[in-house]
């Protein structure tokens, strides 16, 4: 099933505890649920990966949830966007139907009304990925054969870089640009075949229409590859940009055709490496995942063959994941913020994470927070607020309430019960 990413944005936490609540009645869809207090908080989320809906109100501290409706258009167009506010004035509804929004939704109606509008655009969702393959499928006697391209042959024999740029432009590729992006997809189960080449090369070019310059596309019996590059200049996130793409490939066609994909992809410079070998690393990286059967979308950072270890890639990765979060715990570690550094897609790293530790990626941070907060509370000459701040609190009263939940005490009644143990 595929699962569904909503932020929930608002600097009130009983509104946020709300549309959760309301969130978790809707049956038969899968909900990953993230979490804003303010537009930057939105923001950076969304920089690091799609989100499938973004629920916001409008008054917040910083930035208005206009403005942020109006970063989402630019990012993510696929996003669907519900203003949930307590204010009806005229102007505000009236700059949320200029930038498009799917819904505008105010805080006094009734929690049913609220729920079914909510409902209603997640079905919406469901049907547009089912839309995207059927329109890929029409289109593809228009695509021509690719069995033979340019870029099939330049992956898979090592030329030198000048036949290599010449190559490139011949396809209509800029080989100076520093934006290009080698994507490889396989069937995440050896039995699975491919669906037809021309749509899935039609998917992908959906979902990337906004986004892409140039795109080619290589086909061998069971394995797509395509080399794109974005229309826009090189930015610090276009890798997540990527990811959150090839996610929306990826759920479309699990929900149209049951078939679940992998896509592992790298950066290239054209002007310094041979596509041919990036071909060749992300086999190698193809190889060393150690759930060939879990659809799984990695972004290959190092495009060097040597710096693959011999090692499963999950293993290596959630070594150093275990090592990160303890040595960062006042830190965000948003499972979005995790993913994006380790690579993988949120789901995916939060399935390997539960399978490999048998608990969460959330409970296992809950719980060295809440271990190294014990150890510090132990000490009567560390203040509360400071152990608050170090485990990356925002205020007192949000501690309080996390060490009343795990403990059924606040941190002072903890305080004086280690102590007495002591």
């Amino acid at each position: 099933m595929y699962e569904f990413k909503v932020l929930l944005v608002d600097d009130e936490y009983h509104a946020i505890d709300m549309v959760s609540r309301l969130l978790e009645r809707i049956q038969g869809v899968s909900l990953d649920i993230f979490t804003a207090r303010n537009a930057a908080e939105a923001i950076h989320l969304l920089e690091l990966g799609r989100m499938d809906m973004v629920i916001t109100d409008i008054e917040m501290p910083g930035k208005n949830g206009i403005e942020l409706v109006s970063y989402i258009r630019s990012r993510w167009k696929q996003c669907r966007v519900v203003i949930l506010t307590a204010f009806s004035q005229f102007q505000y509804a009236y700059s949320a139907l200029q930038l498009r929004v799917d819904g505008y939704l105010l805080k006094t109606e009734s929690d049913d009304s609220i729920l079914e509008k909510l409902r209603a655009i997640l079905l919406d969702i469901e049907d547009d990925m089912h839309a995207s393959a059927n329109y890929a499928e029409k289109k593809m006697q228009h695509i021509r054969t690719v069995r033979q391209s340019s870029l099939l042959n330049l992956l898979k024999t090592r030329t030198e870089l000048p036949q290599q740029l010449n190559s490139l432009k011949e396809m209509g590729f800029s080989p100076a640009a520093k934006n290009l992006y080698l994507i490889t997809c396989r069937p995440s189960r050896a039995e699975d075949s491919l669906i037809n080449e021309a749509i899935l090369h039609e998917l992908l070019g959906h979902y990337f229409r906004d986004s892409i310059f140039c795109m080619e596309l290589a086909c061998t019996d069971n394995e797509l590859s395509w080399l794109i590059q974005l229309s826009k200049e090189p930015d610090s996130t276009d890798a997540n940009h990527i990811l959150g793409i090839l996610e929306m490939v990826q759920g479309s066609c699990l929900n149209a055709y049951s078939l679940p994909l992998s896509f592992i992809f790298a950066k290239c410079d054209a002007q310094s490496v041979l596509l041919h070998d990036v071909s060749k690393t992300i086999h190698l990286a193809f190889d060393k995942m150690k759930e060939p059967e879990s659809p799984f979308i990695y972004h290959l950072k190092n495009v060097d063959q040597a710096a693959l270890p011999p090692k499963s890639i999950p293993d290596l990765t959630l070594a150093w994941l275990c090592k990160f979060i303890e040595e960062n715990l006042s830190t965000d570690l948003s499972l979005v913020t995790l993913a994006a550094l380790t690579g993988y897609n949120p789901q995916y790293l939060s399935g390997l994470f539960r399978q490999q530790f048998n608990m969460t990626l959330s409970h296992y941070i809950t719980n060295r927070r809440l271990s190294v907060a014990q150890e510090m509370l132990a000490n009567n000459r560390i203040p509360v607020q400071d152990i608050a701040q170090r485990l990356g609190f925002t205020s007192h009263s949000y501690f309080s309430r996390f060490i009343r939940k795990a403990t059924g005490l606040t941190p002072q009644q903890l305080r004086s019960q280690l102590t007495e143990n002591d």
